[in-house]
């Protein structure tokens, strides 16, 4: 018999915590024995972290996702490959597989976020990457089938550090766009930075607001004690070297490097919202502070870097006890049994 075979399409253009889960589905499906095939924007970050490891991968050209010409190519590349399943990301992916697609075989939607549009229905099944996504989709959209499946990650695990360096080293990643709150990060690093505290804060991603974030640091004086490197990939060896994660977001649908943090070893704080509240079990694996408040956010801060010892607490809790959930075996176990009865259909 031979191997199902799945169409894998991220139609983003960038780098951020999208377009590494459809890498991550890549490498699950094929874990789980799956011939795979991803589709990619040309020259976009997804397609050339594939090429770069060696995975079967096809581009289509930048465009608008109602361009036909994405559309008929997408058609070209399902037509020679013929694919048992079809895994499109987010509603970009959605737009452009469901009428191009929807005849050839089952789609799957995978839904990163609470901005679900109505066409996602008509997919044969909806995949919310969080629960609190799922209780979304299901409330705005009960005729679409749903089914839950976590987010995961080829987590790297580092031993705990037996106190922070000097000074503490402090740190965020993910895409630089305003609702990831990095403005708010800075504010609370100036709060800290006017208290005479020392400590080194680095951020790391790509986006539109890099101008912006790199402009506000400037303007508060920040100078040596922040940078920005830009996106850093794999996560794991800049996520061990820190003292203190900080996810500053404003709504986070998941979090996954919520997640890479706590495996790599280091302390959490993180704003009080959906993804990072279920992660962090309410506060039992890291810090929970009040949303929207760069307030919140330096004394969050400022609580876990005096008490070094409970954090670092808290940090060997979640390595223990629920990083291996959101691994990269339990992931992919996950993720094909969800589209396993879409292939036997």
């Amino acid at each position: 018999m031979s191997a199902p075979r799945a169409l894998n399409l991220m139609l983003a253009a960038g780098a951020g915590g999208l377009e590494a889960m459809a890498l991550n589905y890549h490498q699950a499906l094929v874990a789980e024995g799956v011939e795979v095939i991803s589709v990619g924007l040309r020259a976009s970050w997804f397609a050339r972290a594939l090429a770069e490891q060696g995975y079967a991968v096809s581009s289509v050209p930048p465009a608008a996702p109602i361009d036909p010409r994405t559309g008929w190519r997408l058609r070209r590349i399902a037509q020679a490959f013929r694919p048992d399943v079809i895994v499109a990301h987010g509603s970009r992916g959605a737009a452009v597989a469901i009428p191009a697609l929807g005849r050839r075989a089952p789609i799957a939607v995978v839904m990163h976020n609470f901005r679900a549009r109505s066409m996602v229905s008509s997919a044969d099944l909806v995949i919310a990457v969080s629960e609190s996504v799922a209780a979304d989709l299901r409330a705005r959209l009960p005729r679409a089938p749903v089914a839950a499946v976590a987010n995961f990650a080829p987590l790297m695990r580092a031993p705990l550090r037996s106190r922070p360096q000097e000074p503490p080293r402090i740190g965020s990643l993910g895409r630089l766009h305003e609702e990831k709150g990095f403005d708010l990060l800075l504010d609370a690093a100036a709060q800290l930075h006017r208290e005479g505290r020392a400590f080194r804060l680095t951020i790391a991603g790509e986006g539109p607001a890099a101008r912006a974030l790199k402009a506000q640091a400037a303007q508060l004086g920040l100078g040596a004690a922040v940078d920005f490197p830009g996106w850093t990939s794999p996560p794991g060896p800049f996520l061990a070297e820190l003292d203190l994660f900080v996810c500053s977001s404003r709504t986070e649908s998941f979090g996954l490097v919520v997640v890479e943090a706590m495996a790599a070893g280091a302390p959490v704080v993180a704003t009080d919202i959906e993804g990072p509240r279920d992660i962090l079990r309410r506060g039992r694996y890291g810090r929970l502070v009040a949303a929207d408040s760069a307030r919140a956010l330096a004394d969050g801060i400022r609580a876990s870097l005096d008490d070094a010892e409970g954090a670092l607490g808290m940090a060997g809790l979640a390595q223990s006890e629920t990083v291996d959930f959101y691994d990269m075996a339990a992931g992919a176990e996950r993720l094909w049994a969800a589209l396993a009865p879409l292939t036997s259909a």
